[in-house]
């Protein structure tokens, strides 16, 4: 019974190293840096998640289904939309980076 409960402890911790170990080799292989995810790559991602529709432009309608800090939602959007075309490539929006949350350049008061 002993032996029984210590294969499954086994078991248990090498199941553990294992997911950890492939939760580690995805975020490198993502950012280029063990542990670590770019801001940019963050940017790509959240880019990727609000373009509902896929086709590298993030509309206003979907823009405004994330909630947005302050409640400047069409604020930020039209601040980032640089050519005024009622959408935004993944360019302009990773541009606008700080823009109504954060404390990087362009953060409104």
């Amino acid at each position: 019974m002993k032996r029984r409960k210590s294969m499954g402890m086994v078991f248990i911790v090498l199941l553990m190293a294992e997911l950890a170990g492939s939760a580690w080799a995805a975020d490198q292989s993502q950012s280029g840096q063990p542990g670590r995810s770019t801001p940019g790559m963050m940017c790509q991602q959240r880019f990727d998640t609000m373009d509902a529709d896929h086709n590298g432009v993030i509309t206003k309608a979907e823009f405004m289904t994330s909630p947005h800090p302050g409640g400047r939602g069409e604020e930020v959007f039209k601040s980032r939309d640089t050519n005024g075309d009622g959408g935004l490539t993944k360019d302009e929006f990773c541009a606008g980076r700080g823009m109504g949350g954060g404390m990087g350049k362009g953060r409104m008061q």
